[in-house]
């Protein structure tokens, strides 16, 4: 008799054959489920936790990422997309570095093209934060560092990532990080690269993006708000105007009292997210007292974690000694102390009404001061993760009582 749930899980199974040359002939196709192996489903592809499938058997080899781009899909678009993703290949397999995610192979058939890399069983640092709410300054240092790492590689290459999100930061394990999904990655040339899109995710959008300008200093301001971000603020810049006008009436991000930011995380943050030409470059990154002048936190002095699913205090006692690292000699970098903050600095909500102020000065609908319908920045700063649709809304209701 046969089981429909098995029948049922056997429809989502779906196999895919490898059809590049392998040196010794040999067939090789990649098994996943549909269901239950998705990693995400972005606009530009699907993409699937996968094991690899040799002789009909499925091998005790690691598992992989399996990109899948359909081209009828890439060539809807006026954006030349499938250039992109032989731009995303090309980069990738030229890449070497231990805080990278690892090419492994491309190939494709007559209805799409497959990227094969390298699977981070542990997450993103997104998905850390989500479950942690905020990262101590110490954990973010070293996390922060090896993504440091990557980026003066990157530099040392040419290469500009442009979407350098918390997303895109994938955790091997619990002490190692990777960079991932090079789709909006280019080779850098003597020139600022242009556009016909705007490159990057809401949150991370830089003020020259609003002109379709990137170059090495891109990566270097979404370095800046992922750490921004570990500390647990809320997101800015949702569309690229809105980071642009950001810039035009205020010099410095918002730094809550309640997240406890340290002088040296305020000082980087300050050089990094900011216009172009006040943005700190990269050594100078390095060299910055948050990372006491080069000398983060090493794998090395990092606590060992080994999975072990018959010991359920293991992964307790991993956190302890986590916890523990501060305290040890050697390890604190700078102290975490707490600063004064000045609760005026200019939210990233009010960018309408400060542009209208601007452009009628007499208007007190939009004075800050004598305005008594004005949001209280402390109350919009909890709505800032609130809808788009609701943020539109609610600047349309001020603009009619104007």
């Amino acid at each position: 008799m046969i089981n429909n749930q098995d029948s049922q899980e056997k429809e989502h199974i779906e196999i895919i054959r490898d059809t590049s040359k392998n040196k010794n002939g040999e067939i090789i196709e990649y098994q996943f489920d549909k269901k239950k192996d998705k990693l995400s489903d972005g606009g530009f592809c699907e993409v699937y936790k996968v094991k690899k499938k040799y002789l009909n058997q499925i091998q005790n080899s690691p598992e992989y990422v399996l990109k899948i781009y359909n081209k009828e899909d890439l060539s809807k678009d006026n954006i030349d997309k499938s250039s992109r993703v032989l731009s995303e290949i090309n980069i990738l397999s030229s890449l070497n570095h231990e805080h990278i995610v690892k090419y492994e192979n491309s190939f494709e058939d007559k209805k799409n093209t497959y990227l094969l890399m390298e699977y981070c069983n542990k997450g993103t640092l997104e998905s850390l934060v989500k479950s942690r709410k905020n990262l101590e300054e110490y954990e973010i240092r070293y996390y922060m560092f090896q993504v440091l790492s990557a980026l003066q590689y990157l530099r040392k290459e040419k290469i500009v990532h442009r979407n350098l999100t918390l997303n895109n930061i994938f955790l091997e394990d619990l002490k190692t990080i990777k960079i991932g999904d090079f789709f909006f990655a280019y080779k850098e040339s003597e020139n600022n690269e242009r556009s016909d899109i705007i490159c990057g995710t809401p949150g991370y959008f830089t003020p020259e993006s609003n002109n379709c300008i990137f170059n090495h200093k891109t990566d270097i301001f979404c370095f800046g708000l992922c750490i921004y971000y570990l500390f647990g603020a809320k997101k800015l810049f949702r569309t690229s105007p809105e980071s642009a006008d950001f810039f035009k009436y205020e010099e410095s991000i918002y730094f809550d009292k309640k997240l406890n930011f340290s002088e040296e995380a305020i000082d980087l943050l300050k050089q990094t997210i900011t216009t172009e030409n006040k943005r700190i470059d990269l050594d100078k990154i390095y060299n910055h007292p948050f990372f006491n002048g080069g000398k983060g936190l090493t794998k090395d002095k990092f606590p060992e974690y080994k999975e072990d699913n018959n010991n359920k205090d293991n992964f307790n006692d991993f956190i302890k000694k986590v916890k523990e690292l501060p305290y040890k000699e050697g390890l604190i970098l700078t102290s975490r102390r707490k600063v004064n903050i000045n609760n005026s600095t200019f939210n990233p909500l009010n960018i309408m009404n400060m542009k209208s102020t601007k452009n009628n000065k007499a208007s007190e609908s939009f004075n800050l001061k004598k305005n008594k319908n004005q949001l209280n920045l402390d109350e919009s700063l909890e709505e800032s993760d609130s809808d788009n649709s609701n943020f539109n809304e609610k600047n349309k209701e001020k603009k009619n009582k104007c």
